[in-house]
């Protein structure tokens, strides 16, 4: 009495055993070598992520990136143009063009395409974009400038190899403005859809001042 009896199916387990016991006794417990299969899937998914070239070009390379700029206004510092929160930006100390803003990449990547979301999406921004591998010698990927002036949503596809340094320099903004940059895309490859919680011109007005009618006896 109380001892295990094997039979040719299945062990009787002992009669006078607490529930608990019981259920501790039937509880599966993975062998060695599907523990070692999982540990392999979860390191192999990890290596997907991290060397697959398609997952890699998608990725924002200022993610986790340190930025720093000529000024910022007290409350918009130079990190917010890069912290994922499209509620804060950075804003130089006042409206003066030639403001800079810079961020470090931490290692050299070859860049092909920038978004900058600055801070009125309906203005139009003339700016320059300059890349670098060391932070000293810099030379110009973006001349948003005069013609090439674009919206508050400047997209661009460029030819950055060894880049771990950008800087971008306000030059001016219709019906003036100040240097100010809610977040800032750069990418290996194609840039992604506009993301969803973007900030995005305001819709204009059905009508102008000069499709505006005037009633007769007015």
């Amino acid at each position: 009495m109380g001892k295990i009896l094997v039979s040719h199916c299945k062990p009787e387990f002992r009669s006078d055993a607490t529930p608990a016991l019981r259920a501790a006794e039937r509880a599966p417990f993975p062998p060695l070598r599907n523990r070692f299969m999982i540990r392999l899937l979860l390191t192999l998914c990890v290596l997907a992520v991290t060397t697959c070239p398609a997952l890699a070009q998608s990725k924002n390379l200022v993610d986790s990136a340190k930025a720093s700029s000529s000024s910022a206004q007290n409350g918009h510092p130079p990190q917010h143009a890069i912290d994922g929160d499209w509620n804060t930006r950075w804003c130089a100390d006042g409206a003066k063009t030639n403001e800079s803003w810079q961020v470090d990449l931490g290692k050299p990547h070859d860049l092909r395409s920038l978004r900058i979301h600055w801070e009125f999406p309906e203005r139009e921004y003339e700016y320059r974009v300059e890349a670098s591998s060391n932070g000293e010698s810099w030379r110009t990927i973006v001349a948003a400038v005069g013609e090439e002036k674009t919206s508050g949503i400047g997209e661009h596809e460029v030819q950055a190899d060894d880049t771990r340094h950008l800087r971008i320099t306000f030059l001016g903004a219709e019906s003036g403005g100040w240097g100010s940059i809610w977040e800032v895309e750069a990418y290996a490859g194609k840039l992604p859809k506009l993301p969803k919680r973007a900030r995005k011109p305001a819709a204009k007005l059905a009508a102008s001042q000069g499709d505006v009618r005037v009633p007769e006896g007015f």
